[in-house]
C-alpha cells in the first residue's frame, strides 16, 4: 500500500510538474521577468539602471515612459550590449530531479539591442519609434528531472526553454504647453518561441523545439509635468501585450502575455548640471492567472533610482540602482527551473560623450550580484520537488550612439 501511495505521488507530481513548466516556460522572458529588463536597461536610461521616468534622455525609452520624445529634438540612438549570465540548477537533492547535480546554463554571453528615433513635427507635436530586445534563455546539459522518467528514458530533452522578445513602440507625443508632455505608444511585440518539454507521460512536447513565431499588440500612454524648475513628476501605465497562441505547441491551453505595468518617477534638478531621479514600478504578474496560481508568481514592486552630473560641456556621467524582489517563492523554485528570475539587486554606471555638438557617445556597464534560491518542497506532496536549487549572476556592458539632426 505504501509502495501504490508513493507511485500515485510521484505520477500527481510529474503531471502537476510538467502542467506548472507549460504555463511557465510561455512567460520566460528578461524583459518583464528581471525587473523589467533584459537583464540589460532600455537605452541611455540603463547608467541609472533604468530610472528616468520624469528624465527624457533619447526616443527608445519610449518603452517606459512615451511623454518623453515630446522633450527631446530630431535624432536617432543605436545601442548595441553584450551581458554574460551565469545560471545553474541542481535537482540532485529532490526526489523529482536529476541526481546529475549541478548543470550550467548553456546560453551564457548574449547580445542585446535597443534603438530609438524621435521627429519633431513641431514645437508641441513629435513622432517617434523605440524598441528594445528581451528574452529568455535556459538550456541546461540533461532533464532538469530524473531522466529515467522520460519516454525514452534518458532521452536527451526536458532541458530548454527559450524566448526571444522584440518589443517595438511607435508613438505620437503632444505639449500642450511647455511644462506638460503627453505620449501614447502602439506596443508591437514578437515572441520566436522553442522548447522541448517532457509531458505528464514523459514523452516530448509536440513542438520538440520548433521555433514557433508569434505577435502580440498593447497600448502604453505616459505623461510630464514640471512643478517647477527644480522638479519633474512623471508616469505610464501599458496594458498587457497580448499574443496569438502557439500553434506549433497545442499543449498551451493560454497564449502568451506580457503582464500591465505602471510607473511613476520624479526627476529633482539641483542645478542644469546635477539631477536626480527615484522611480516606482509594478509589474502586474499577479494579474496572469497560471503564473500567480500555478507557478507562485506575484506582483513585483521594484524601486529605481540614480544620479547624472554634467561634469563639463562634454562630459556627463551617472550612476544608478533598483532593486525588486524575484516575483517567484520557496515552494515554486522547481517550477521554474527553466526561467530561472532570480535578478533582484541591480547597480549600474556609464557615461556620455559629445563628440561634437550633434554626435554623442555612450557606455554602460552594469552588474547583478548572485541570487540562489532553494525549493522548500511545500507545494507538492510528499516534498518531492524539497532541495532543488537555482542559481544566478550576470555582469554586462552596452555601448551607444546617439546623433542630432
Amino acid at each position: 500500500m505504501q509502495f501504490v501511495n508513493s507511485l500515485k505521488i510521484r505520477r500527481f507530481s510529474l503531471t502537476k510538474l510538467s502542467l506548472f513548466f507549460i504555463v511557465g516556460l510561455m512567460y520566460t522572458h528578461g524583459a518583464q521577468a528581471r525587473n523589467g529588463l533584459f537583464p540589460h536597461f532600455v537605452g541611455t536610461h540603463g547608467m541609472l539602471s533604468g530610472a528616468g521616468t520624469a528624465l527624457p534622455l533619447d526616443a527608445s525609452n519610449v518603452i517606459a515612459n512615451p511623454a518623453h520624445i515630446g522633450r527631446l529634438p530630431t535624432h536617432v540612438a543605436l545601442f548595441q550590449g553584450v551581458f554574460n549570465q551565469d545560471q545553474s540548477l541542481d535537482s540532485s537533492s529532490a526526489l523529482l530531479g536529476n541526481p546529475i547535480g549541478k548543470q550550467k546554463n548553456r546560453y551564457k554571453t548574449l547580445f542585446v539591442n535597443d534603438a530609438g528615433f524621435n521627429y519633431r513635427i513641431n514645437e508641441k507635436w513629435a513622432f517617434g519609434i523605440g524598441m528594445s530586445g528581451g528574452g529568455g534563455f535556459v538550456a541546461f546539459k540533461s532533464a532538469t528531472r530524473n531522466p529515467g522518467a522520460l519516454n525514452p528514458p534518458n532521452g536527451n530533452f526536458d532541458n530548454e526553454a527559450v524566448n526571444r522578445v522584440i518589443l517595438t513602440a511607435p508613438t505620437l507625443a503632444y505639449n500642450p504647453t511647455k511644462g506638460q508632455s503627453y505620449g501614447i505608444s502602439l506596443l508591437v511585440g514578437y515572441s520566436d518561441f522553442w522548447m522541448n518539454l517532457g509531458l505528464p507521460n514523459g514523452q516530448q512536447i509536440s513542438g520538440q523545439l520548433q521555433s514557433n513565431k508569434v505577435f502580440g499588440v498593447g497600448v502604453r500612454i505616459g505623461g510630464m509635468w514640471d512643478v517647477n524648475k527644480y522638479l519633474t513628476i512623471g508616469s505610464s501605465a501599458a496594458t498587457p501585450v497580448f499574443f496569438a497562441k502557439y500553434n506549433k505547441y497545442p499543449e498551451f491551453q493560454d497564449a502568451y502575455e506580457i503582464p500591465a505595468t505602471f510607473r511613476f518617477g520624479i526627476a529633482v534638478h539641483f542645478n542644469p548640471q546635477t539631477d536626480f531621479v527615484l522611480d516606482f514600478k509594478g509589474i502586474y504578474w499577479g494579474k496572469v492567472n497560471f503564473l500567480h496560481k500555478n507557478l507562485g508568481w506575484g506582483n513585483q514592486a521594484i524601486i529605481l533610482t540614480g544620479i547624472q552630473h554634467k561634469f563639463t560641456d562634454s562630459l556627463t556621467v551617472g550612476i544608478g540602482y533598483n532593486y525588486g524582489k524575484s516575483p517567484i517563492y520557496e515552494n515554486k523554485v522547481f517550477f521554474n527551473a527553466l526561467s530561472i528570475p532570480l535578478d533582484e539587486h541591480h547597480i549600474s554606471g556609464g557615461v556620455r560623450y559629445k563628440v561634437t555638438e550633434s554626435v554623442e557617445l555612450i557606455g554602460i556597464g552594469y552588474f547583478i550580484p548572485h541570487k540562489k534560491m532553494t525549493d522548500d518542497g511545500t507545494s507538492m506532496p510528499g516534498g518531492v520537488s524539497r532541495g532543488a536549487t537555482i542559481e544566478s549572476r550576470t555582469i554586462g556592458g552596452t555601448l551607444g550612439l546617439r546623433v542630432n539632426f
